[in-house]
């Protein structure tokens, strides 16, 4: 098993809440177990429209690792991502 911490960018409306889901762009079926860890960047004004991070932490199979990063690399909303191999910790 490998674990992934992902950092998406996500957009949110004047009422302070997100509009779309960053985790939609990835297989489920891939996907062993996932974790929300936290929200940052939030907007200093209340009631502006803009965008945060979202950070959630996945578990993937070593053997689906190559797709998964090639997924993780094509989506548009994936800020950063960092993988550590389970067996190792």
């Amino acid at each position: 098993m490998s674990k992934y911490r992902v950092s998406f960018k996500q957009h949110y409306n004047d009422n302070g809440e997100t509009d779309d889901n960053p985790t939609d762009f990835l297989l489920a079926g891939m996907i062993q177990d996932m974790d929300f860890i936290k929200m940052q960047d939030l907007p200093l004004n209340p009631g502006s429209d803009g965008f945060c991070t979202a950070i959630w932490e996945y578990e993937i199979d070593d053997d689906d690792e190559f797709f998964f990063e090639q997924i993780l690399d094509a989506c548009p909303t994936v800020i950063s991502y960092k993988q550590k191999n389970l067996a190792r910790l």
